[in-house]
């Protein structure tokens, strides 16, 4: 589904008065029009986005909120948080510039600090390997995986491949 259909879905949801029913769908476009940076809270955040997946702290105190909206999403936002509880800003997190950065040798925590959590997890033990899927939105609209393979005696990177996710664009014909 396009982000424009999702907009306007959740659009009607609010009309019909299903708030909180668009915001637990992931409909974060209403969370980033809504909260101001510095003036909104961490508490704020909770009350319009519900409880992140995962909380990272930072040494400065700034905490970086994890929002995988899957299984089916093609998003993950993290929201920052300063180390005085106020809000810094939100980002989409499954995006060219991320994926970028996942480099062959990372460990399991370097990406998933880099990607959030994974939209699906499967081992292959003759190959000796252990995959993550990231379900994204790429070009033309087109569902993607953006694929981590993980050696399962080192958890290293070992490769990266992507393919369009059959599921929602049919199977290969």
């Amino acid at each position: 589904m396009t982000r424009i259909a999702t907009r306007r879905r959740c659009a009607l949801r609010l009309l019909a008065g299903g708030g909180a029913a668009c915001l637990l769908a992931g409909c974060d476009w209403f969370a980033e029009k809504k909260l101001v940076v510095g003036q909104h809270t961490e508490a704020d955040v909770r009350r319009i986005m519900g409880k992140p997946d995962m909380i990272w702290e930072e040494e400065s105190g700034a905490k970086k909120l994890e929002y995988p909206r899957g299984p089916m999403g093609t998003q993950t936002y993290f929201v920052h948080i300063a180390p005085d509880g106020k809000y810094l800003g939100m980002e989409r997190v499954l995006v060219e510039e991320n994926f970028a950065k996942v480099q062959l040798g990372m460990t399991v925590d370097d990406v998933r600090r880099i990607l959030g959590k994974q939209t699906e997890v499967t081992p292959y033990a003759l190959a000796r390997e252990e995959v993550w899927s990231w379900r994204y939105e790429g070009d033309m609209q087109k569902t993607m995986f953006f694929n981590v393979h993980f050696d399962q005696g080192s958890r290293l990177v070992k490769r990266i491949t992507r393919n369009e996710d059959w599921k929602t664009q049919g199977a290969p014909g």
